[in-house]
């Protein structure tokens, strides 16, 4: 029987932006381009979704059962303000809905809290992390040039609000007062369903500043009592089954983003009692990798990276069990392809890691995307 390509253009008309940021529906086009034949053993390509954007894998795609949710990205067009040589960034979140084949639009611009450009409208999100707050409720943080808003999504209602942090500290030197940066901080959902921002840097120096969401009651950020162990930007957060929040590795401080500038700080915060706890550092220096391979385990463990951690020894042992990352080379072009998803109805979700570009635009100052990312949703052989 012939498989066919269902192609998704979010390019295509899209119901127009409320005021409050929510978007419309829009429906993929039918064409009758045949797939490729190679694929996962015992799986079959049943769509491809073709998005606007460049994606990363990783934190810019959130799996919430059926749903995939597309945030931040490099768009390769000029918007909003940034410095020359960085490329443009997304300022639209995608939600796909595999169950409706249906997409809806949220807008992301955020304000900018850096000094060249303070107050003004940040050129979209970059690499932002995506938790779960409640059914269809989603926090959006991250950012580009040292964005000072985060983001909440609710599908229910197809709506997105964005809220300042509106926080002021002062950095290590005891000269310079700044807001607090969302795009470098770590990221978790409390359990009573508000969300909390951990540490981040201001451009010189790390900052062991907690910030905490109220998304029940007062819809506004307040400063933690408790206070980081290490000052530092970029750490892991996860949500621990007991409530309490896990936070790894992270940039230390330094101006230099590297590998060098890595930790192997751990520690867990305590958001009922509003205390943190310094743990057993992690194996090795870790830098970012949120939501890459890292689930809470009802046993006592958490797999964080390539080591588990169990929380009752207070140690780290090596092998994670959450860890799935696998490519193939199934892509017609030769493109590598990442498994980014098992879906509740266990169909498997690609992502595709490498995108063709225009060459170098002056007017952008950047290479422009001939395509977006490309989205393979494959399904069990005779399902």
């Amino acid at each position: 029987m012939a498989q066919y390509k269902t192609s998704l253009s979010l390019l295509v008309t899209v119901l127009a932006l409320s005021a409050c940021g929510g978007g419309g529906d829009s429906s993929p086009t039918q064409t009758s381009d045949v797939t490729p034949t190679t694929t996962p053993a015992s799986y079959r390509l049943a769509e491809t979704y073709q998005l606007p954007y460049k994606y990363h894998i990783g934190n810019s795609v959130f799996v919430d059962g059926n749903k995939l949710l597309f945030a931040g990205g490099e768009s390769g067009e000029p918007n909003g303000a940034r410095h020359d040589g960085h490329p443009a960034y997304a300022t639209s979140a995608y939600i796909l809905d595999l169950d409706t084949d249906t997409l809806t639009e949220y807008q992301t611009k955020g304000k900018s809290g850096h000094a060249m450009s303070s107050g003004a409208i940040a050129s979209g999100i970059d690499e932002p992390k995506v938790i779960k707050l409640a059914p269809n409720k989603y926090a959006i943080t991250g950012g580009f040039q040292y964005t000072t808003t985060a983001f909440v999504l609710d599908h229910n209602n197809k709506s997105i609000q964005s809220y300042d942090t509106d926080i002021q500290v002062t950095d290590n030197s005891g000269l310079n007062t700044t807001s607090f940066f969302a795009d470098s901080a770590g990221v978790a959902v409390l359990d009573n369903g508000d969300f909390a921002l951990f540490g981040f840097n201001n451009g010189l120096f790390g900052m062991d500043t907690i910030a905490r969401f109220d998304a029940n009651n007062s819809l506004s950020f307040s400063q933690a009592n408790a206070v980081l162990t290490k000052a530092r930007g970029k750490a892991d957060a996860y949500a621990l089954t007991d409530g309490r929040i896990l936070l790894v590795g992270g940039w230390d401080g330094s101006a230099d983003l590297s590998e060098g500038s890595a930790t192997r700080r751990a520690e867990i915060y305590d958001s009922a009692a509003d205390t943190i706890q310094r743990v057993a550092d992690y194996p090795i220096p870790k830098f970012q990798g949120q939501h890459s391979g890292s689930s809470p385990l009802s046993d006592g463990k958490v797999c964080v990276g390539k080591y588990t951690y169990l929380i009752a020894e207070d140690r780290w042992e090596k092998g994670c069990e959450a860890t799935q990352t696998l490519q193939t080379d199934f892509h017609p072009d030769g493109y590598k392809a990442m498994l980014i998803a098992e879906t509740t109805d266990g169909r498997l979700v690609y992502q595709e890691i490498t995108s063709e570009t225009d060459p170098y635009d002056d007017a952008c100052k950047c290479k422009p995307y001939k395509t977006g990312t490309e989205v393979y949703v494959f399904e069990k052989n005779g399902s």
